[in-house]
């Protein structure tokens, strides 16, 4: 993946003079001073020499309007990882682009990076390496570059600056995912028909075309001559981790709670139950949920935005039916005592709160 720096090129600041610019000025003015107290021609001479070098650096200065900075690398990465994010500077001029540092800020990190520069000829591009550190969870676009670059005589330096929208999703920091209180969830026809350790059976139904034959009960099918599969009567089962997400982090625990939470969701999925969270914008909306898998999870904690505190009427009615348990995780924002309210008010509709993860594996 690439990203450009600059998708439009801005106005290059002119060129700054350097010690030795003001050095040459200063000698210059001094030396038609002289010839003027003196009429010695040797010192006109030698002002015009002195400026007629300012005015080469001038001509000769680097044209930072035809160079363009790319940058390429991941799109996501986990708190506290390195990463590695590759650069690339191509001269579009006509001319040598003289040798040059850059300063990278990239966004999600604190370090700037410092990069030195070779020259680079016309139509050529010149490649480095960057590492970075990602610091804190978030979603990261703008990345900052800036170049630096002296004519040939070191009279004048050019400085230019781009900009890039490229996105960098921070995960929460890798966690050890926790055993959470699961609440009853249904279990569908498919499910039932596919479980097995119980005689108790509900009834036979015809096998139907791409179902598991290790579903078929092969006496009743002999005895029937058609593929028969036992539909058992096996109890609904815990299978969903409810959970009610509150407040707004502010600190390196709550960070740590949200790596556990996003740590835990991954391994329930990946254990077949089902995961129902809810979490309310500060304008009162639920947060959509994000889609069953490892990475669209990841994403949806990186992106989350400062939650509200919704009231315990509010848990209550979003929670989906049947629910007997959930998992309230509560953030710098939630105030005193709204867990013990919930929970009070919980235990008259029989559903029982977790306040927290129990034992991490």
């Amino acid at each position: 993946m690439t990203s450009r720096l600059g998708g439009s090129r801005p106005k290059v600041p002119p060129p700054r003079p350097t010690a030795l610019s003001g050095a040459l000025v200063a000698a210059a003015s001094l030396l038609v001073v002289l010839a003027m107290l003196t009429a010695n021609r040797w010192l006109v001479l030698g002002a015009a020499a002195l400026v007629g070098l300012l005015v080469t650096a001038h001509l000769s200065r680097p044209n930072l309007s035809a160079v363009r900075i790319c940058l390429a690398g991941v799109h996501r990465v986990r708190a506290g990882e390195h990463f590695t994010v590759r650069l690339h500077v191509h001269n579009d001029g006509r001319r040598v682009l003289a040798p040059s540092q850059l300063r990278l800020r990239l966004a999600g990190t604190t370090e700037e990076a410092v990069v030195d520069v070779d020259p680079v000829a016309p139509g050529q591009t010149a490649r480095a390496q960057v590492p970075a550190l990602a610091v804190r969870r978030g979603v990261y676009a703008r990345s900052i570059a800036l170049v630096e670059v002296g004519d040939p005589l070191g009279i004048t330096r050019s400085t230019r600056g781009w900009a890039t929208d490229h996105e960098l999703l921070v995960h929460p920091s890798p966690a050890r995912p926790a055993d959470p209180a699961l609440s009853a969830a249904p279990i569908d026809a498919a499910s039932r028909a596919s479980i097995r350790g119980t005689e108790e059976l509900a009834g036979l139904r015809p096998w139907r075309p791409g179902e598991d034959r290790r579903a078929v009960h092969w006496r009743a099918s002999a005895r029937r001559r058609q593929l028969v599969v036992a539909e058992r009567d096996v109890p609904d089962r815990p299978t969903r981790w409810v959970l009610v997400l509150a407040g707004a982090a502010g600190s390196d625990t709550d960070e740590h709670v949200l790596a556990v939470a996003a740590a835990t969701w991954v391994d329930q999925l990946a254990r077949g139950h089902d995961v129902h969270v809810l979490a309310w914008t500060p304008d009162g909306a639920l947060l959509p949920p994000p889609d069953r898998a490892p990475s669209p999870v990841l994403d949806w904690f990186a992106r989350l935005p400062a939650l509200a505190v919704p009231s315990q009427y509010a848990v209550l009615e979003a929670l989906p039916a049947g629910t007997d348990a959930m998992t309230v995780l509560t953030l710098a924002s939630t105030p005193y005592g709204w867990v013990a309210d919930l929970t009070a008010r919980s235990a008259r509709q029989g559903v029982r709160v977790s306040n927290g993860f129990g034992s991490t594996r």
